[in-house]
């Protein structure tokens, strides 16, 4: 019996094509970042993502970086986005390897110090015309393991005579992680703060229909069934969670041979 219309669309590696509730802060994002999107005459850019598990920091953040591209092409920029889990990635130079191999540049990736790979990318970046929108997801683990990057990342722009070419989107769960940093830096980097607050229970509602009209053959979700994973998940206003339990459910209907997703 078939439950499933794209299974993929509950992965928590997808990103929809839309977010639900999170309209305006993608609209945000845009305006933040419009002198790269648009070509125009501007300056290095920082924005902090703030907010708790589950509230769509990293789908906001790759969505907003789809779009972001799909903007800049349509006016004839070269804008790329480059995601970067640093949980994964905790040096700059780390950090800094994984932009290189995703923009597929001639650097080398060895005998360079990390001040050397930065200029050496943004000679790169001038080189091709080409801007660049770092997303740092977990951004936490970078500053415990490299505190100097951001720093280093968020300057490199001033020592440099030419149209600034990198910017910083930066996701964590709690601002206080910035108070690991040097004053100056902590300062700076406070300055364009998008705080992500809980779902509340309508807005899971919405969520989860939209996500199981993407997943699900019409009709198999029962209403009772997603009452009962929106009462679960609001109590901690977690989107992640909902289609977690929505996916399980779906798997647990698959494998009874059953026609509907129950309670």
């Amino acid at each position: 019996m078939r439950i499933f219309k794209n299974e993929e669309k509950l992965s928590p590696e997808y990103v929809p094509s839309r977010l639900p509730h999170r309209e305006e802060e993608l609209s945000l994002l845009t305006t933040f970042f419009s002198t790269h999107i648009y070509g125009k005459k501007g300056y290095s850019v920082r924005v902090l993502i703030i907010g708790p598990v589950g509230t769509g920091k990293t789908a906001l953040s790759k969505l907003f970086g789809t779009k972001a591209e799909e903007m800049a092409s349509q006016s004839g920029v070269s804008l790329r986005y480059i995601h970067v889990n640093c949980k994964i990635h905790t040096t700059l130079f780390s950090l800094l390897k994984r932009v290189v191999d995703a923009l597929r540049s001639p650097i080398p990736g060895r005998g360079l110090s990390n001040e050397e790979l930065l200029h050496s990318l943004m000679n790169y970046l001038e080189n091709k015309r080409l801007s660049l929108i770092l997303g740092l997801d977990e951004v936490d683990g970078l500053i415990r393991e490299d505190p100097e990057a951001l720093y280093l990342l968020s300057r490199i722009s001033e020592e440099r005579n030419s149209t600034p070419r990198l910017s910083i989107l930066m996701i964590s769960r709690n601002v206080e992680v910035l108070n690991i940093l040097d004053e100056s830096t902590r300062n700076m980097l406070q300055n364009n703060v998008l705080y992500l607050l809980e779902y509340t229970a309508e807005q899971l509602r919405d969520i989860i229909e939209y996500r199981c009209s993407e997943a699900f053959l019409e009709g198999v979700v029962t209403p009772e069934a997603l009452n009962l994973i929106v009462d679960m998940a609001a109590e901690r206003g977690d989107a992640r969670y909902a289609i977690e339990v929505l996916w399980r459910a779906g798997k647990f209907a698959e494998n009874e041979g059953v026609e509907k997703v129950s309670p």
